[in-house]
């Protein structure tokens, strides 16, 4: 899957590796994935589980809802809420 294929996902990793997000192995292995090769069974156990799993938000604090590859990153850094809910609680906080 290359980088303009996918639903979001190889810039999440991308993110997550340029935030510092990542060490050791999960660097090799997300770095494996964005050059879009096969990765080796070892690698792939890392990637889903130290890459994916590590860093997965879970589902809006708000609404419940999953959150989509292109808001997770953003919703590491803004309580764990998805792009609308965000903007909700942001909206109403201005008109407080």
């Amino acid at each position: 899957m290359s980088f303009e294929e996918d639903d979001g996902q190889s810039g999440y990793v991308s993110e997550l590796l340029e935030g510092g997000y990542l060490e050791g192995a999960e660097i090799g292995a997300a770095k494996a994935f964005l050059a879009g090769g096969d990765l080796s069974p070892p690698q792939q156990y890392v990637f889903d589980s130290f890459v994916l799993r590590k860093h997965e938000p879970g589902a809006c604090k708000r609404c419940r809802n999953g959150i989509d590859w292109p808001e997770k990153y953003e919703s590491k850094h803004n309580g764990g809420f998805c792009g609308y809910c965000a903007n909700v609680i942001h909206k109403a906080d201005r008109d407080d």
